[in-house]
C-alpha cells in the first residue's frame, strides 16, 4: 500500500549541512525539518524492498530554483523518520515541479515496485 503524504518544503542543500570545529554536519534548519517530517510520517510503517517515489514541488515563490536541491535535505528527513532503512532502496524517482504555494510543500508518494 502507498504511503502518500504532504510535507513541509525543505531546506536546500547549500542550508541543511554546516561545516564547523573540522566536520560537516546537519545544521539546526536540517534538525528542525527532520523533526517536522517525523511529526508527520512517524506512524508510517517501514517499507520493505525496493521502492518507487513521486515527489511534487510546490516553490514557496517563483524564484528560479533547481529541483535537485529539494531531495537530499526530503529524502534523509524521510530516512530519518524510518520509512525505509536507506534511501538506496529507491529505484524509481519522479521529481516534478508544481505551483507555487505560500510557504511551500512537498507532496510524496512512496510505494512497492
Amino acid at each position: 500500500m502507498a504511503i502518500r503524504a504532504r510535507l513541509p518544503y525543505p531546506p536546500t542543500v547549500n542550508h541543511y549541512w554546516k561545516i564547523g570545529q573540522g566536520r560537516i554536519y546537519v545544521s539546526r534548519n536540517g534538525v528542525v525539518y527532520r523533526k517536522r517530517v517525523l511529526a508527520i510520517l512517524g506512524d508510517a510503517p517501514e517499507q520493505p524492498g525496493r521502492l518507487s517515489v513521486a515527489v511534487g514541488v510546490h516553490p514557496p515563490d517563483r524564484r528560479k530554483r533547481d529541483l535537485d536541491n529539494v531531495l537530499k535535505c526530503l529524502l534523509d528527513a524521510i530516512t530519518k523518520a524510518g520509512v525505509w532503512k536507506d534511501d538506496s532502496v529507491i529505484d524509481r524517482l519522479l521529481v516534478e515541479r508544481r505551483n507555487v504555494k505560500t510557504g511551500g510543500m512537498v507532496e510524496v508518494v512512496i510505494d512497492a515496485i
